[in-house]
């Protein structure tokens, strides 16, 4: 197993030698949840990569999807989320975060429709393999949020927006290349 710590100031580095450190097992799946749970924990900043990925932090990406299920848009989004959907949920990166959101017609709907079915067909859970433990248990989080939301709001069956997301991922293009 190897661990880095980027961008880590002495004290960070200090705090997690002594309290994170002595703790891995070398289980990749165990040592996932368990850095992501500290991490929430201690508000710590530094990316913790483990084995050459980034164990991805629960809080920051769970509180983001509540403000955007508030606010019924993506516009807001941050590089830190439209990087978990690209990296680690199973989407493309639509050129940047402008063209994935108009790919997902700025529409919170849409996104909660992603999550149950990505860019792969299948959902943000089985879409991980086995070891990504950290986003395993985001997936389940977001899932079971999306489960509720969709309940509230009534909102079409995840299939009635796949071929728009494909029209509008072709817009995107148009947008910004001219082809």
């Amino acid at each position: 197993m190897k661990i880095r710590l980027g961008k880590a100031k002495p004290d960070e580095q200090k705090l997690w030698d002594a309290e994170v450190a002595p703790r891995l097992t070398g289980d990749e799946g165990k040592d996932r949840l368990m850095i992501q749970e500290w991490i929430g924990a201690n508000n710590f900043r530094p990316s913790v990569m483990y084995d050459g990925n980034t164990v991805v932090r629960k809080d920051k990406i769970v509180n983001e999807f509540k403000c955007l299920l508030k606010q019924g848009t993506l516009s807001r989004m941050t590089d830190h989320f439209y990087n978990f959907l690209t990296l680690d949920a199973g989407s493309i990166a639509h050129f940047d975060k402008k063209g994935w959101i108009a790919t997902y017609n700025n529409d919170v709907d849409w996104l909660c429709d992603f999550f149950l079915s990505n860019e792969f067909g299948r959902d943000i859970v089985s879409h991980q393999p086995g070891w990504k433990t950290d986003c395993i248990e985001i997936g389940k989080e977001l899932l079971t949020l999306v489960k509720a939301h969709k309940r509230k709001s009534g909102t079409p069956d995840v299939r009635d927006r796949q071929a728009a997301v494909h029209a509008n991922a072709g817009k995107v293009l148009l947008n910004q290349f001219g082809w």
